[in-house]
């Protein structure tokens, strides 16, 4: 969504002095009330996905150990 605002500008001829006109200006709202999201660099992008990647296949290769052991327990191929 997107709200409005005015800009009052004061104009003053001869023959009107003091004719206000209000200029009709778009602003478009920010976010968490007024802060802006911090920038991110792709290179940070990048990093943060390559750890969650790590991570994941930590868990994967511990899983595998678990699932190779019960076959090798109960005689399975």
């Amino acid at each position: 969504m997107s709200k409005y605002h005015y800009n009052i500008e004061k104009k003053e001829t001869k023959t009107n002095p003091g004719v206000i006109n209000l200029t009709k200006v778009k602003k478009t709202e920010t976010v968490d009330g007024g802060r802006k999201p911090p920038k991110v660099s792709l290179r940070n992008l990048f990093i943060q996905f390559m750890n969650k990647q790590e991570e994941f296949n930590k868990r994967q290769e511990e899983f595998n150990k678990t699932v190779i052991d019960t076959f090798k327990r109960n005689n399975l191929k």
